[in-house]
């Protein structure tokens, strides 16, 4: 039998069910007043703490911009007497140039001086040249201050005259559009007075070739449909074109010029650069033929008499059904002072207008001649064409070391620089206000500029030319993986700080600084405590040290950084440090293990320098934890926490020099085990008075050389 059902509660009263309702409301009543008032409490309680740190950050904030103003006020006297030196060293370099320029009697304008280029300018756009040797010898004349006015250029960048290093880009751009418009004008001479000009009454052409200087001229008319040339040759200038069938058969002119400089360099989108200059071929329309009539010669005469109109190469007729365009072989000397590495492929390329880049892919094959010094491509288009090679082709840098050399005090210092695909490193020697390269030897770009001095920038531009590039720019930085474009400003103070300390210090990269951030730069350096001879600052020297990073030698590498604009402070990253670690106070020597482990969470990579038991090999970079990159990469001081606060690592100081000198802030000596740990943070006095003695024109072409290289940027 089924269950009995139980029997119903008795029905509440309304007096009941209002009872309750009203307890029910008190309750919710008095729940919600409960939890505002704890909200309150703890916004309360936020606030005060938010308070609290906000009067920590500011003070932190003022002892440290104390500090930093303290350590400037100190160092003072010897800014300003460094500053005095270069000035002068300046003024007089500027007055050396413009006398060597007066003596050489030249009629080119200084390219420093604004009202000489102006004056040129406007002489050189106001002139008629009669012929095409006149045209050839102005375009020559443009061709040689585009040369000098880039020099001035790279003078000015390394003095990071900004502004007057703009105004020497645009005298630049103004004067190539002068010297395109000028042989743009002799090619069209050529075609308007073509009947005044030797006819080839075999091959029904015409064949003119020019050269001043290091510009190259050819014109070459084809005045009827003749399939029997298979060749176009301008022997005097070192050119020769195998043509196909659709050439010949046209009634057309083909202009042939080389410039020896890359006026395309700052508009490339690619990554390439024309080596050896670069070779302009193009098809021309010709001009209405002159006609004799009774003794008389009868020209007509148009805007088409001081222009050229192109034709389009491959043209629309010889593409139209889908067939591969025509190949075109073009062969040339390459200049003198051109060199082509032999253990690198080939590349050429023709310039796009439209998409501002050299397009390989309208090449079908590249070789170079090294005995003949000529370099032949097989083209499918016509336009500006070159040998090309890759600026970043040795990028990024692997790592890189400055050292003084000579002996204590010689005033000379040398930069070696690790480059990628390189199987040595390149040396640079350093001087006052100078620069050379000193090896290697056998590379091949290298042997003819070995020992040349010259100024910093200007050294890695005759490298440039010569077939090394060693510029890099911020456009570079897409092509090369792993780099991230330092801010300007902090590299620059980065490289003058370091390079203050090249006559005591051995100063090498940070492999960590390239995961630091965009406004964070990272190196190490590292005390030279002999100087028997000429001290142990061999090459050898610097990469044992850098290397090895023993902490318990007076040699210790200290990892720098250099925090934005404000300064720089000490980091606990060596580059055999797994990642960064987290600062703490050294703690004592656990007891050993009983079976030998080492007890979890005592070893310090960072500071120990050991990478999983590996002393020599390096493990690979990783990305920073999130809590390095905010409390130590990104901010340094993580302001606001005392306990992260009183760290050795992160003070930030004014300079390296300030740095160097070692840390005094009570508060963080107060700290159990600072102490010790600030002892090994700091030079010897010797060092740093050597460093300060060391000269300010050496140091600053250091700077220079460094910031030229972007070595924080692309190492």
């Amino acid at each position: 039998m089924p269950p009995k059902k139980g029997k119903k509660g008795k029905k509440k009263t309304p007096a009941q069910l209002e009872e309750e309702r009203r307890k029910a409301e008190e309750e919710a009543r008095r729940l919600e007043e409960e939890r505002l008032r704890l909200e309150e409490e703890e916004r309360l309680r936020l606030e005060e703490e938010e308070r609290k740190r906000q009067e920590l950050i500011a003070a932190q904030h003022a002892a440290e911009d104390a500090r930093i103003t303290e350590e400037l006020a100190s160092l003072e006297d010897f800014f300003r007497e460094v500053k005095r030196e270069r000035a002068a060293a300046s003024e007089r370099r500027e007055k050396q140039r413009a006398w060597e320029h007066a003596r050489s009697c030249t009629h080119l304008p200084l390219a420093s001086s604004r009202a000489e280029l102006n004056t040129h300018e406007a002489h050189a756009l106001s002139h008629e040249p009669k012929n095409v040797d006149e045209m050839l010898a102005l375009a020559g004349d443009h061709e040689v201050l585009i040369t000098d006015l880039e020099n001035q250029r790279q003078l000015c960048l390394q003095e990071f005259d900004l502004a007057r290093a703009e105004e020497a880009a645009q005298y630049m751009h103004r004067f190539h559009d002068h010297l395109s418009s000028i042989l743009d004008r002799a090619a069209a001479y050529v075609l308007w007075r073509a009947d005044e000009l030797t006819v080839d009454q075999e091959e029904k052409t015409i064949s003119v070739a020019h050269t001043h200087d290091e510009i190259r001229f050819g014109m070459w008319c084809n005045l009827t449909k003749n399939p029997r040339i298979k060749a176009i040759t301008w022997p005097s200038i070192g050119v020769n074109l195998e043509v196909p069938k659709q050439i010949t058969l046209q009634m057309l002119g083909m202009r042939c010029i080389h410039v020896p400089t890359d006026h395309h360099f700052s508009a490339c989108t690619n990554k390439y650069m024309a080596l050896g200059g670069v070779l302009g071929i193009d098809l021309v329309a010709l001009h209405a033929p002159a006609k004799n009539l009774a003794g008389w010669t009868i020209r007509t005469v148009t805007p088409a008499m001081t222009s050229t109109t192109k034709l389009p190469y491959p043209s629309a007729s010889s593409t139209a059904d889908g067939a591969e365009p025509p190949n075109t072989t073009v062969t040339w000397a390459l200049p003198e002072g051109t060199v082509v590495d032999e253990n690198l492929p080939a590349v050429g390329g023709v310039w796009d207008f439209e998409q501002k880049c050299w397009r390989t892919d309208w090449v079908k094959s590249a070789s170079v001649d090294r005995e003949a010094r000529t370099v032949t491509l097989t083209v499918v288009a016509s336009g500006p064409m070159a040998l090309l090679q890759e600026r970043t082709r040795v990028l990024p840098f692997d790592r890189w070391h400055l050292r003084p050399t000579g002996g204590r005090g010689s005033n000379t210092a040398a930069l070696t620089v690790y480059a990628k695909g390189l199987a040595e490193p390149i040396e640079f020697g350093i001087g006052e206000g100078s620069a050379w390269v000193a090896g290697p030897e056998d590379l091949p770009a290298i042997k003819p500029l070995l020992g040349v001095r010259t100024t910093p920038r200007q050294l890695l531009l005759l490298l440039s030319r010569a077939g090394l590039h060693l510029l890099p720019e911020e456009r570079d930085a897409e092509f090369v993986e792993g780099v991230e474009i330092k801010d300007p400003e902090v590299e620059r103070a980065m490289c003058e700080d370091l390079a203050l300390l090249c006559g005591a210090f051995i100063v090498g990269s940070s492999r960590w600084n390239k995961v630091a951030g965009k406004d964070r730069c990272m190196a190490r350096a590292s005390e030279i405590v002999d100087w028997e001879g000429e001290g142990r600052t061999e090459r050898k020297d610097a990469d044992r040290v850098l290397s090895k990073e023993k902490m318990d030698r007076p040699t210790r590498p200290l990892c720098l950084m250099r925090r934005g604009a404000k300064g720089v402070c000490f980091v606990d990253a060596l580059d055999k440090a797994v990642e960064f670690q987290k600062w703490e106070p050294p703690q004592p020597e656990p007891e050993p293990d009983p079976a030998g482990e080492v007890p979890p969470g005592t070893a310090n990579t960072a500071a120990t320098g050991s990478a999983a038991g590996q002393e020599d090999e390096l493990p690979p970079v990783v990305e920073m934890p999130d809590w390095c990159r905010d409390e130590i990469a990104h901010d340094v001081v993580p302001y606001g926490n005392e306990q992260l606060y009183d760290s050795p690592y992160g003070e930030v100081h004014a300079c390296a020099l300030a740095l160097l000198r070692g840390i005094t802030t009570e508060r963080v000596l107060d700290v159990e085990g600072n102490a010790e740990v600030c002892e090994r943070l700091k030079a010897s006095p010797d060092a740093l008075d050597l460093a300060m003695r060391t000269s300010p024109l050496l140091t600053q072409a250091a700077a220079q050389l460094m910031l030229a290289l972007r070595l924080f940027s692309f190492g």
